[in-house]
This record gives C-alpha cells, structure tokens and sequence, in this order.
C-alpha cells in the first residue's frame, strides 16, 4: 500500500469523530417563551461549587443561572451594583441584601416562567427574605423595582 492510502485513511478517521466541548444527560429541560422574553432550562444538572477570582468565576455545568441587568434612572446605579439575592438555586427562602439608608420605594416581584405575577412586597429592609418554601420546583423571574423602574431582574431556580 502506499503513503496515499495512509494518508487518506487517517483524514477519513479524523473527520468522522464528532467533537463536543459539552455533553450532558438531563433529568428534564427546555424552552419557556413570553412576551416578556425567552428562558432555556435545563434540570438535573446542579453547580456544586465554583471558582472565583478577582477577574471573575467560573462555574462547571451545561447551563447556569444569570442575572440580567436592567438600568432605570442613574441615581439608582448604586442600589443595582450593591443588590445581590441568595441562595440560587433555593429551596426555602430567597434572601435579598441590600444596604442602603432608605428603602424608599422598593419593591420585588416574583414570576413564574409563564409571566404570571406569583408574589410581590415591599422591600423594607436589608436582608428581606422572600419565601419560596410553597412554590412547586420551577424557574421562576424575580424584579426588582424602585417606583415604576426596574433595577434588576435574576432568574431564581427553585429546588
């Protein structure tokens, strides 16, 4: 045999292999489409821990959790860069921290995937909790507003 015919054997062996960078097998998943946008889900996959540095983090798993920012008026810029809501995912309670000296018009609201309003208060203080404990397993959107503007909106995962 000639060089060739090894040479054409080996390209033929290389272009058959399909390469993935991710591959997962998921208990459940899909797309949940709004008028107030889109979601892919998937379940069955859980983020055990992560890595993080002063340049960012990294998480293993397919999909993750993300939070979308929303800007309202610039005076509110320091509110939306201090927000942060944990656990995510949860399966209890929903913990939204927040220093601030007045709490003045702040609010959340909680939506299922469907965009139907679940749940909504006043927030009046740091570290207000928001109780998921009666809601079924679910992907759920949580708004933060102050006034009639939106700050932040997060997707909350609950287990």
């Amino acid at each position: 045999m000639n060089k060739t015919f090894y040479y054409a054997f080996i390209l033929s062996m290389f272009t058959c292999v399909e390469l993935s960078a991710q591959d997962t097998v998921n208990a459940s998943g899909g797309d949940a489409i709004g008028t107030g946008g889109s979601i892919n889900y998937s379940i069955g996959q859980l983020i055990i821990n992560s890595d993080k540095g002063t340049n960012g983090s990294v998480s293993p798993g397919v999909q993750h959790s993300i939070e979308l920012l929303t800007l309202g008026i610039d005076d509110d810029l320091e509110i939306v860069t201090s927000l942060t809501v944990h656990p995510n995912p949860t399966s209890n309670h929903l913990k939204i921290k927040l220093d601030l000296e007045s709490y003045d018009g702040l609010s959340y609201q909680l939506y299922n995937v469907n965009g139907s309003l679940i749940q909504s208060a006043k927030i009046e203080r740091n570290n207000f909790k928001v109780s998921m404990s009666t809601l079924p397993t679910a992907i759920y959107i949580l708004n933060i507003k102050k006034l009639n503007n939106n700050l932040k909106t997060f997707r909350i995962i609950k287990q």
